[in-house]
């Protein structure tokens, strides 16, 4: 999964195929691909540890190439932490400081600064608890609500069922399902995960209908 993430990102380099995006070739290079609006959440957030909140949201999205005024990058800074619900955070503090839940939501800041049209999120609530699942689970509602596509790469089937529009499912690099959670039971996506052939009643009704 983190493998296809970085192939969509241009981390890595597919050996076949090809990735469109708006029935357009996907850029080649990460900054081509950050410019053409898409961006991505890590699952290890993606941080430097010893720079603070500012230059973790800025670093490598600088306006242009001449100097930016460090009011301007605090502003900044300070209005993306809004739209995530981390108005609070210390913005000079080294990120190594904050929890992991703090850490990926100014990963998740800065992801969105730019204004993504696709936003990629590699188990963006893995290591969190369950008030900042929540919280941003909220973000990435408002974000899909924006009108933003959202690619949530994730194991969590709760998270699946509570947010997601289709549900494909990967088994050893390979699609096995391409399915709407309206129409399939938790039991199906499980089995299809495992490998395993499970006749849920989920699946009986709808073999009825």
């Amino acid at each position: 999964k983190s493998s296809l993430v970085a192939c969509l990102a241009r981390i890595l380099e597919p050996e076949e195929g090809m990735i469109r995006l708006d029935g357009a070739p996907l850029p080649s290079t990460p900054d081509q691909v950050r410019q053409a609006g898409v961006e991505v959440l890590w699952q290890d957030h993606g941080l430097c540890d010893d720079l603070d909140v500012v230059a973790n949201v800025f670093l490598g999205r600088e306006p242009g190439r001449w100097v930016i005024a460090e009011s301007d990058m605090r502003e900044g800074t300070a209005a993306v932490l809004r739209r995530v619900g981390a108005e609070t955070l210390p913005l000079d503090r080294p990120v190594r400081g904050l929890s992991r839940g703090q850490r990926q939501l100014v990963a998740l800041g800065r992801a969105l600064r730019s204004e993504p049209q696709l936003l990629l999120l590699d188990e963006p609530t893995a290591s969190l608890g369950v008030a900042e699942t929540l919280q941003v689970q909220g973000v990435i509602r408002q974000c899909r609500d924006a009108g933003a596509g959202i690619l949530l790469v994730t194991h969590d089937l709760d998270q699946v069922f509570a947010l997601a529009d289709r549900v494909v499912v990967v088994r050893d690099g390979r699609v096995v399902a391409d399915v709407s959670p309206l129409e399939v039971h938790r039991d199906d996506i499980v089995a299809l995960m495992s490998g395993i052939e499970m006749d849920s009643m989920a699946r009986r009704q709808l073999q009825r209908l």
